[in-house]
This record gives structure tokens, sequence and C-alpha cells, in this order.
């Protein structure tokens, strides 16, 4: 089984590149973000809870296709905790899950603050993002990527589709 993880921060560009890749490919996408809340206090009060769910919503998929695309995976359950200094209990993880899965880490990155601050502006998260959070949070992936050795092909989310496309079809054969 292959999951190919995306994983970055918000506006980075992963949402454009996923459903291309679905198209381009028809595997399907399973969506990090199950569970839309009304305001930031409700979607933190939930975060724990959720990160375990959506961990056996993967498994479920696992079950149920050979190969699906992951809008984000495990490196952004590590990479939020860290960065709003939460506790992150990885107990329900077991090694047996994930042990026959070949995960394919895309890390899409962002690093014209100016293309940020327009993304910004057209999108109108209910989320305090503000380019200083996106900027941190993408160091944070860095850092996450570095310290756990995880082997990904990062992109530019500035770049154009097709050419990330084409990058991304190499990478995951």
């Amino acid at each position: 089984m292959k999951i190919i993880a995306f994983e970055g921060p918000d506006l980075s560009g992963k949402s454009s590149l996923i459903q291309t890749l679905s198209n381009v490919t028809g595997l399907p996408v399973a969506k990090k973000n199950l569970f839309k809340f009304d305001n930031e206090e409700e979607h933190h009060k939930f975060i724990d809870l959720k990160a375990e769910i959506e961990y056996n919503y993967f498994l479920a998929h696992k079950h149920l296709f050979t190969s699906f695309i992951a809008d984000r995976f495990i490196v952004s359950n590590i990479v939020y905790a860290r960065f709003y200094k939460r506790n992150y209990d990885y107990s329900y993880m077991k090694q047996e899950d994930l042990s026959d899965i070949d995960v394919r880490f895309i890390f899409v990155s962002l690093n014209d603050e100016k293309i940020i601050e327009q993304r910004l502006r057209q999108r109108g998260d209910f989320l305090d993002l503000n380019v200083t959070k996106i900027v941190g949070l993408r160091e944070e992936y860095e850092r996450v990527f570095k310290e756990f050795e995880f082997s990904h092909l990062k992109l530019d989310g500035a770049k154009r589709i097709d050419d990330n496309i084409n990058l991304i079809l190499d990478y995951i054969k």
C-alpha cells in the first residue's frame, strides 16, 4: 500500500496539487480536516481527540484502497502540536498499523511572503493565521522532517501546478 502524504502549512498550495494529482492518477483523497468548527476555541478543544479519530480514518482507507492521497498526515500532527505547545499522545499509533505502508511525503512550502499575504486575503480563514504564523509553521515542518529523517520531496507552492505535478509523478513511481 502507498500513501502519498501532502504536508505543509496552510496556504502553501497543497489542496490544488492534491486535487490535480487525484484527477491525473485517479487516486482517492483522504482529507485530514474532517471536522470543521465555527471558531478557533472549538477547534482547539477537539484537537487531541481529532488526531486519533483521523488516524483511524486513515487506517480505514488502508483497508479500502491499495493507495491513496492524504491531505496531511502524521508530520502535520507533530508540527501543529509543537507549534501550539500542546501535548501530543502518540500511544494510539501502533507500529504494526504502519509497517506495510509505503509513505511518500510531499512537503509543500511557500517562501514568498507576498504570496502568503495575498492568499491570506483571498481565503479569509477563521483561524488566527498571519504571515508570521505561517512562516513559523513552515520552519517547524523543516525541523520535524530533519529530526525524524523523513524522506520527502520538497516543492515550492508558488511554482506552476503542472511543473510540480510532473515532479510528484516521478517521485511516487
